[in-house]
């Protein structure tokens, strides 16, 4: 078992990488793509 060392709290999980890291990391690769979307739709109205 390991611990996370990131600041999202103690979590345990077996394995290379902390799931929620990955979750993380998911999430904002996902929250990047919509803004470049949104800044690209900004333009098309202006």
């Amino acid at each position: 078992m390991e611990l996370c060392s990131d600041k999202h709290g103690e979590l345990c999980y077996e394995g290379r990488n902390c799931p929620a890291c990955e979750v993380i990391e998911e999430l904002q690769a996902e929250i990047d793509g919509l803004q470049e979307e949104l800044k690209s739709l900004e333009k098309v109205i202006e």
